[in-house]
């Protein structure tokens, strides 16, 4: 009996899929496609898709044609900062005078942002003929070799950027992994010329394993043979695995360790980092960061060893694109100040937490310090909700629910935050534009807002303010 109603239930999901395809196709024949249809169709995938093999998501590169072997490939993944380093690389060769292409994720507005072409987001019409490509593509393969292959949400927007690729003059790439690494759809881009692991955390331990050395396993995955691999030198476990993954492809090695790093000076004024880095090959001086982010250093760092291993492969980048490249990166809700006093970070993890939390403490603050906190469920909210109250960095914690069903919901946070500190102020809000409004009224000019928790909550407290 479970079989036969499992088997309706499937026949009912796939019949509903097939109406949501059709729907498309009309909506396209008819010129009334638009960027809400695509989102919400998108948005559905997970829900009638899973995630593809490697050899699956393969195929269908070949079929759809991959890109020109002469671009070069810059491949990031890692638990914290990959999004960062991609972004001080692509400014960097921007700097430099090099076409670059960047795909990156999650979004924190719009789904645009994963798509940049010298830094500018994709336009809404270019992202609605990728789509349009991307869908009739799939249409084809469906066809051709395999009527049950539809890519999932995460696949579906990275061949759009293959295709986007295809479209323009792209010198390279940098691409960010999704999830992990080893299995990544990102994975299957042939002729890297650099990898990249950044911090290793715990999170997403449901799939990727339950210790950083696991998960260090799965993202060491992206190294390719004989391809250099730049790396954070923090954690001996981590460390262990990435350089034998590394010695089994005959890899070079090139670690970022913290006595590498010297001279770190937050500038008030300018509201900036300055800080010295010894690589492999030079010592940078007076490198300079317009962030508060401390923890944008180490990520600035191995964005400098990643531009020097291609300028050893023959690209033609100078050591001032490198300076300039690092101190006009922008990259949304790091440590982000939106306004006088009010700082927005995506810090979602524990070990996220842990580096915001650095950073606040090395913000001057003369008057009170109020906290917005939010965050979803399948991270490691408990341990995080005790760091944020033992560290009494914050007089006022002002914790919400968020604007998603992966929210967790307000009597687990009622729970979580009980504490016996006096000092702490902490109440509770059923959406993030109350807990925005709230802190917003309590602020004197003297205070400072900090929000962290959840990339959903910083998406939805930046919206505030656009």
């Amino acid at each position: 009996m479970a079989i036969a109603i499992g088997r309706f239930v499937k026949g009912e999901k796939m019949l509903e899929f097939e109406e949501k395809k059709d729907f498309i196709i009309d909506k396209i024949s008819t010129n009334t496609f638009n960027m809400e249809i695509s989102e919400e169709f998108l948005n559905a995938l997970n829900r009638f898709t899973s995630k593809h093999t490697i050899e699956d998501t393969k195929k269908f590169l070949d079929f759809c044609g991959d890109i020109d072997e002469s671009i070069k490939i810059v491949h990031v993944a890692g638990t914290n900062g990959k999004g960062s380093v991609c972004s001080f690389v692509a400014n960097i060769l921007k700097d430099a005078g090099i076409n670059v292409f960047m795909f990156s994720s999650p979004h924190i507005l719009k789904i645009n942002e994963r798509f940049k072409y010298n830094l500018k987001d994709i336009s809404d019409e270019d992202f609605l003929e990728m789509f349009k490509t991307v869908f009739y593509k799939v249409l084809d393969y469906e066809k051709k070799y395999d009527e049950n292959y539809f890519p999932s949400y995460f696949e579906y927007l990275f061949f759009m950027a293959i295709e986007y690729i295809k479209e323009l003059k792209v010198d390279a790439i940098v691409m960010e992994t999704g999830l992990g690494g080893r299995l990544d759809s990102t994975n299957v881009l042939r002729n890297k010329n650099v990898c990249a692991i950044t911090s290793i955390g715990l999170d997403h331990m449901k799939y990727l394993g339950d210790t950083r050395s696991k998960i260090a396993w799965e993202k060491a995955g992206i190294i390719q043979d004989g391809v250099p691999i730049v790396f954070f030198d923090k954690d001996k476990d981590v460390t262990d695995v990435i350089e034998n993954c590394a010695r089994e492809k005959k890899s070079k090695i090139i670690r970022i360790d913290k006595d590498q790093i010297s001279n770190v000076k937050i500038n008030d004024e300018d509201n900036q980092i300055d800080f010295c880095y010894k690589s492999e090959y030079y010592n940078y001086v007076d490198l300079a960061l317009k962030t508060r982010a401390l923890y944008q250093i180490q990520n600035a760092a191995a964005a400098v060893s990643i531009a020097e291993e291609l300028m050893l492969g023959g690209m033609n980048i100078s050591r001032e694109s490198i300076y300039r490249g690092l101190k006009n990166t922008f990259w949304t809700c790091r440590m982000e100040e939106v306004e006088t006093g009010f700082f927005i970070d995506g810090a979602h993890n524990i070990d996220g937490i842990d580096a915001f939390l650095e950073s606040v403490k090395s913000i001057r603050c003369k008057g009170k310090r109020i906290l917005i906190f939010g965050v979803v469920d399948d991270k490691q909210y408990d341990d995080m909700a005790k760091r944020l109250i033992n560290t009494n960095l914050f007089d006022y914690i002002f914790v919400t629910t968020l604007e998603t069903q992966r929210s967790v919901d307000i009597d687990t946070l009622k729970n979580i935050f009980k504490t016996d500190n006096s000092d702490i102020n902490i109440s509770f809000y059923r959406s993030a534009h109350q807990s925005f409004d709230a802190a917003k009224k309590m602020k004197t000019e003297e205070d400072l807002i900090f929000c962290a928790g959840s990339l959903y909550l910083a998406g939805q407290i930046v919206g505030e303010f656009v």
